[in-house]
């Protein structure tokens, strides 16, 4: 009976952790673009709204902004997607 109570425990366990290793693997692009954005881009000055600028515009000011920021380019581009999915 212990065998077993440990057993399920270990399951329990297992089944826990693949879910959460799942739940982290499903970061898109628009999710680390939104937590970059406003993690980043409020270290500095207000957040713009998003429809302030046209989405032609957004990633042009987004790749001026890297430089101030020192963001990786797939930062700046995640940033930059999930502001034009903003404005469309």
């Amino acid at each position: 009976m212990k065998t077993i109570q440990v057993l399920s425990g270990i399951a329990a366990v297992a089944l826990l952790a693949g879910c959460a290793s799942a739940q982290i693997g499903q970061d898109t692009t628009a999710d680390l673009g939104a937590r970059l954005w406003s993690n980043t881009c409020s270290r500095c000055h207000n957040l713009r709204a998003a429809p302030e600028f046209a989405a032609h515009q957004w990633p042009i000011i987004v790749n001026h902004m890297r430089t101030h920021q020192d963001l990786t380019k797939s930062e700046a581009e995640a940033i930059a997607a999930y502001l034009v999915r903003l404005t469309e």
